[in-house]
C-alpha cells in the first residue's frame, strides 16, 4: 500500500491537544475512518482498483445507505469501533501540515453482511458521452434525477453527449441549490471531475498520484 498526502492537524485547547488526519482537498466520496481513535482506513469511492471501496458506492449509489449507516452497521454486526475523526466543537488554536501516511481501504468482510442489488447501475455511454452524479454536500445521500434523496429506486445517472455541457448544468444546478456537490463519470466508469458551489477540479489517476508520493 503506497502512501498518499493528508493534512495532519492539531487542536488545541487549554488542556488538551488532539490531533486529526484529514483530507487535503473536500472531495466526493472521500472519507478518513478511524479504529478505535485511531486514523487506519481511507474510503474512495472512485477508486477502481479497491474491491471495499467498489462494494461501498454499490451500497450508497444502488441502495440508498449513507456512509454514516454503512459504518454504524459495521460497528454493530462486527463488533467494531469505527469513526470519523472528528476535530473538536471548542478550541484555541490549530496548526496543520501535509504528511504522506498509508491508510489502507476498509477490508472487504468488514461489508460481508451488507447486501447489494445484483447489477450495474452505470449507463452504456457511447463516444464522448458522460454521466454525472448529484450529491447533498450536508448529508452524503445521492440524489435522484428529480433531485429528491435516493433510495433505492429511481435513476441517479445524468447522461450528456460531453464534459462541456455536464459542467454546464451542474454549475446551473449548483448555483440553484448550494447544498449539491456532483461528479462526472466517463465511458469508462472513472471519475475525471468534481464540482462544488467554491470547487471545480479534475480527479487525477489515483494510481499516478500515490507514485508520485511513493
Amino acid at each position: 500500500m503506497l502512501r498518499k498526502k493528508f493534512r495532519v492537524t492539531t487542536y488545541l485547547n487549554t488542556y488538551t491537544r488532539t490531533t486529526i488526519v484529514e483530507l487535503k482537498d473536500r472531495i466526493y466520496g472521500e472519507w478518513i475512518i478511524y479504529d478505535s481513535n485511531i486514523p487506519k482506513f481511507h474510503i474512495n469511492l472512485l477508486r477502481n482498483n479497491s474491491n471495499s471501496d467498489i462494494r461501498l458506492r454499490e451500497l450508497i449509489e444502488n441502495n440508498g445507505l449513507t456512509i454514516r449507516q454503512i459504518i454504524s452497521s459495521i460497528n454493530l454486526k462486527q463488533k467494531r469501533h469505527l469513526s470519523f475523526g472528528e476535530k473538536p466543537k471548542f478550541y484555541l488554536l490549530s496548526t496543520n501540515d501535509s504528511v504522506p501516511i498509508r491508510l489502507k481501504p476498509i477490508p472487504l468482510y468488514f461489508l460481508s453482511h451488507l447486501k447489494t442489488d445484483n447489477f450495474d447501475r452505470f449507463p452504456n455511454l457511447h463516444s464522448n458521452q458522460v454521466a454525472l452524479i448529484f450529491a447533498s454536500l450536508e448529508s452524503g445521500h445521492i440524489l435522484t434525477l428529480d433531485f429528491e434523496t435516493y433510495r433505492g429506486v429511481g435513476e441517479i445517472y445524468h447522461i450528456f453527449k460531453n464534459i462541456e455541457e455536464a459542467c454546464g448544468f451542474a454549475k446551473i444546478k449548483i448555483d440553484e441549490n448550494q447544498d449539491f456537490e456532483c461528479c462526472i463519470f466517463s465511458a469508462k466508469d472513472k471519475a475525471v471531475k468534481y464540482l462544488n458551489l467554491e470547487i471545480e477540479k479534475d480527479l487525477p489517476d489515483e494510481t499516478k498520484e500515490d507514485e508520485k508520493i511513493r
